[in-house]
């Protein structure tokens, strides 16, 4: 029996063997990196969903109703409550501005619209009024003319489209 006999069918085994035990490692890593990803799906998810009610509770806070309810009190100036406005609106966003590594580039944006949309709003309309005039004439100004119309679209879109991301998750 000549010596290729005996080397061919070793090399072919040894061959075989480093295939199959790379095979077996690549299987192994991919089980791994599945459960990693399982456990971190099993962590980030609760945070998502409260990411998501969150951005829910921020825009419905900063909607003109809810926020002439909170803080227009008697006594105070146009002037007044717009700053007042401005300062809960700034501080309910700033807030909550950590939630949009949970969403996606296309949520946030939308968020960010409507609050600067309201900003704008308001804004707009105290250039129309005196900054000394009773606060209920800006409540009124807002609230009886096309800026509520586009502050509830604005709000309202972006509610529905964090409801349809959450649609997607399960």
């Amino acid at each position: 029996m000549s010596t290729y006999a005996y080397i061919i069918p070793a090399i072919l085994v040894f061959l075989s063997s480093i295939l199959i035990t790379a095979l077996f490692f690549r299987n192994e890593d991919k089980k791994r990196q599945q459960e990693i990803r399982m456990k971190n799906s099993e962590q980030v998810l609760p945070l998502r969903l409260q990411a998501y009610e969150r951005l829910v509770l921020l825009l419905e806070r900063i909607s003109l109703e809810n926020l002439l309810i909170r803080i227009q009190h008697p006594g105070m100036s146009v002037k007044q409550l717009q700053v007042e406005l401005l300062s809960s609106i700034r501080q309910e966003f700033d807030h909550n501005i950590a939630q949009q590594v949970y969403v996606s580039s296309e949520l946030w944006t939308k968020i960010t619209e409507a609050k600067e949309l309201l900003v704008k709003e308001i804004n707009t309309t105290v250039i129309e009024l005196k900054p000394d005039a009773p606060a209920m004439e800006l409540s009124k100004a807002l609230l009886g003319g096309l800026h509520v119309t586009n502050d509830v679209k604005s709000t309202k879109y972006a509610i529905g489209l964090i409801k349809k991301e959450l649609r997607l998750l399960f």
